[in-house]
């Protein structure tokens, strides 16, 4: 009695790890290497500054600190639009209710803009 199953007459591939190609390594060290370098000279700024050693340390570093929040919050927000946009087009249960909630938004905005 010969087994069937559904992989019968189906071709069978073989997966395997590829070889990473040396200059994707070399560039992958390249980036730790840098971010941990910026990370030494961050905590020695740090480390004189708090000695007297030099006037410049994270205390005056407040609005670059500011603008790479600001950055990041806006990165999440284009994040969570993004997902909603894909929402709205993916094959899902709640689909309606997605396009739905965007009709909604809509036509309040335009009822906000009209008066």
């Amino acid at each position: 009695m010969a087994s069937s199953s559904t992989l019968d007459g189906q071709k069978h591939f073989k997966v395997g790890i590829e070889p990473i190609p040396v200059s994707r390594k070399r560039m992958g060290q390249g980036m730790i290497l840098l971010a941990s370098a910026i990370l030494v000279a961050v905590v020695l700024i740090q480390i004189l500054y708090k000695t007297g050693t030099i006037t410049v340390g994270f205390d005056n570093w407040r609005p670059v600190l500011y603008a790479y929040y600001y950055i990041a919050t806006v990165a999440v927000e284009f994040v969570i639009a993004f997902v909603l946009a894909l929402l709205i087009n993916a094959q899902i249960r709640a689909r309606k209710f997605f396009r739905i909630a965007k009709k909604d938004c809509q036509s309040t905005c335009k009822t906000i803009k009209g008066k």
